[in-house]
């Protein structure tokens, strides 16, 4: 949409300069993804941007298991950087499977942790990532 038509738009040189034209671009967006795509409706190349945020999904859990339930959690975020990191990258696209594996690993350990203490306010005392 013009510029003209939203008042409070960002012009396509400012939005260009700040978010580049040839990166890969994520947001982890507090809200209904929906909102933020709709800001961003009529960008130039939409395909490299990745909205995520709050999708009504579930039950009653704890805010983590939400997080991972939204696929907005740290985990999630790390996937996303990764394969983007991966097609930019040829050090980081030979590790990508590995790494992928790993990220995939402590997001079972999580699950698990909270599955069994039903809080997940303990977890950062988990084994770090290797």
């Amino acid at each position: 949409m013009p510029e003209s038509k939203r008042p409070h738009a960002m012009s396509r040189e400012k939005f260009g300069g700040m978010f580049t034209a040839d990166r890969p671009v994520l947001f982890n967006y507090h809200g209904y993804p929906t909102e933020l795509q709709g800001l961003l409706f009529g960008q130039p190349a939409m395909d490299r941007m990745d909205v995520g945020g709050y999708i009504e999904e579930g039950s009653t859990t704890t805010p983590f298991n939400m997080m991972l339930v939204n696929r907005v959690s740290r985990f999630d975020l790390a996937r996303k950087v990764l394969r983007a990191g991966a097609g930019r990258n040829g050090e980081v696209k030979g590790k990508l499977e590995g790494l992928l594996r790993e990220v995939k690993g402590r997001v079972e350990d999580v699950k698990k942790f909270i599955f069994e203490h039903g809080k997940t306010d303990d977890i950062y005392k988990l084994p770090r990532f290797s």
